[in-house]
C-alpha cells in the first residue's frame, strides 16, 4: 500500500544536553580571611584550559547574573581591577583571582561569581 498512513511506532524522545565547553573540578570558594571592603580572594579549579571571568554583584542583583552579564560586567560593582575579564586559565590547576577596588559596604550582602569557558569557544 502507499505510504504515510501514520501507522507506524513513535519512539519515545531520547533527552540529551550538549556539555559546557568547561566547568570546575574545584568549585569556586572565597579564600580564608581574605574577605575586606577593598575586595576578595576566590580559589576555583576549572576542567579545562579556556578563559575564566568573575565579578561581586549586590545580592539583589544576583537573579539577573547570566554568562553575557559576566563578559559585560553587568551589575558588578566596584572598579574595573573588581571585576577579571575573559582571563587564561590552565586545566587542572588550583587558580586564585583577587579582586579589589570593590568598596563593599560592611554589613550588606554580596555575591560572587566565576564564569569559565574552554580555549577556543
Amino acid at each position: 500500500g502507499p505510504f504515510n498512513e501514520d501507522d507506524g511506532t513513535l519512539s519515545p524522545p531520547i533527552d540529551f544536553v550538549v556539555p559546557p565547553t568547561n566547568h570546575f573540578t574545584q568549585a569556586p570558594s572565597l579564600v580564608q580571611f581574605s574577605l575586606t571592603p577593598d575586595g576578595v580572594k576566590i580559589l576555583y579549579q576549572a576542567a579545562f584550559e579556556g578563559v575564566t571571568w568573575a565579578m561581586i554583584v549586590a545580592a539583589r542583583h544576583a537573579q539577573w547574573v547570566d554568562a553575557h552579564a559576566m563578559k559585560a560586567g553587568t551589575y558588578a560593582v566596584g572598579s574595573p581591577s573588581c571585576r577579571q575579564t575573559g582571563s587564561s586559565v590552565s586545566a587542572l590547576t588550583p587558580t586564585e583571582i583577587t579582586l579589589h577596588g570593590c568598596t563593599l559596604k560592611r554589613g550588606l550582602p554580596y555575591r560572587v561569581f566565576v564564569y569559565t569557558e574552554g580555549a577556543g569557544t
